[in-house]
């Protein structure tokens, strides 16, 4: 296995990047994380939510999860 790549917690299976969009009225959220194939254990990467303004700007708020354990 590469050095850069995530390792399953559960399983030691090699993990895939995901990414999902969520919208609720003026806000999206991007969520990106990885998630198990084999036992779908999902760990957070990053989440960006994105806020429109009535005054038509928008606001970007970063969520980071930081991936301590890599085999």
């Amino acid at each position: 296995m590469k050095n850069n790549e995530v390792v399953c917690y559960k399983c030691g299976t090699k993990m895939e990047h995901w990414a999902e969009v969520e919208h609720n009225g003026a806000i999206s959220r991007k969520h990106y994380y990885y998630k198990c194939p084999r036992c779908g254990y999902r760990l957070g990467d990053l989440t960006i939510k994105i806020e429109r303004r009535e005054d038509r700007g928008i606001v970007l708020s970063l969520e980071e999860y930081i991936v301590v354990k890599r085999r």
